[in-house]
């Protein structure tokens, strides 16, 4: 399997004939000001399979804080499917869209890390912001993090 993208996104929806359509594309800073802070973000990942590859792959994506241990946010299977006989000759290509509740809790470097079948990628966000006296999580809406 070969790697097509892996980018992170303020908000993500996937459209018809496997189109999507993002906002906010590119997330590599994010300010929340205060921390710990929640921050919706969206994962895009495209990959182009063989056609060995056809059929149930794992996949797992993980989020590392800086100074924790990575939390595993999927770990499931996908299934790479042949494409359709109209489009016979176009390459096999897996697309995956998760959207999720980013919780950051410290400032630094957060790891994104993507694994489907034996393709492995990272993506890093730098995340710059002060601790909260209160230790509550404040909620940084879409488009206002980068």
């Amino acid at each position: 399997m070969k790697l097509q993208y892996l980018l992170v996104a303020d908000a993500a929806a996937s459209g018809a004939f496997g189109k999507m359509d993002v906002l906010g594309l590119g997330v590599r800073v994010l300010r929340p000001g205060r921390l710990p802070s929640l921050t919706p973000l969206n994962i895009l990942v495209g990959a182009e399979a063989d056609p060995a590859e056809l059929g149930e792959q794992s996949i797992k994506i993980s989020v590392q804080a800086p100074s924790a241990k990575a939390a595993v946010v999927v770990d499931d299977t996908v299934v790479v499917a042949p494409r359709p006989a109209e489009e016979e000759g176009l390459p096999i290509e897996v697309r995956l869209h998760l959207a999720f509740p980013f919780i950051t809790t410290e400032p630094g470097v957060y790891t994104f890390r993507v694994q489907i079948g034996r393709l492995r990628a990272t993506y890093k966000v730098l995340v710059i912001g002060s601790e909260s006296e209160s230790g509550s999580i404040e909620f940084t809406p879409p488009g206002s993090a980068s």
